[in-house]
């Protein structure tokens, strides 16, 4: 093998590796990678020095992306849990599942810096998700529609 068909290759396993991000919270990808780096190198008798640079390049790319998902019971007394916790750089994926028992007749919606979610309690749907990148600590609260009253909050905590 020639050396941009190597290196073509290498891009072509960081990419699979990249493609498995769907996982929940997959962690420390760099080993895996270095790992197979040197199995490539070795297997194909190629000289380090040859590649050293296109390797430290491709070491420095992280194609891990964290996803943490949640699923928050939401009505206009309380969110459970009201808490939720993460790492800076998540992304994040919360299912807000609605319980029409205690949600004013014109619904509710749900607001932060970060998302707004609006339910109805006409919504065929139950539920209904939001998403985001984890950057900094926030709180989203629960407001009744018509009147803008404030309700429910719950907070994500960002370490």
């Amino acid at each position: 093998m020639t050396k941009p068909e190597i290196i073509i290759g290498l891009f072509v396993i960081l990419f699979l590796i990249g493609c498995q991000t769907s996982v929940e919270q997959v962690e420390e990808p760099e080993e895996e990678i270095v790992e197979i780096i040197q199995e490539t190198v070795e297997e194909n008798h190629i000289e380090e020095e040859n590649v050293q640079e296109d390797v430290k390049e491709l070491i420095k790319i992280k194609p891990v992306v964290k996803i943490k998902r949640f699923a928050i019971s939401a009505d206009e007394k309380k969110f459970d849990p009201d808490t939720i916790e993460v790492d800076k750089g998540d992304k994040v994926i919360i299912t807000f599942n609605f319980n029409d028992k205690n949600i004013y007749f014109g619904g509710l919606d749900i607001r932060s810096d970060y998302f707004n979610v609006e339910y109805r309690k006409s919504d065929s749907a139950k539920s209904k998700t939001a998403e985001f990148v984890a950057e900094e600590p926030f709180t989203y609260t629960g407001y009744w529609p018509s009147s803008n009253k404030k309700k429910a909050s719950g907070k994500v905590e960002v370490k």
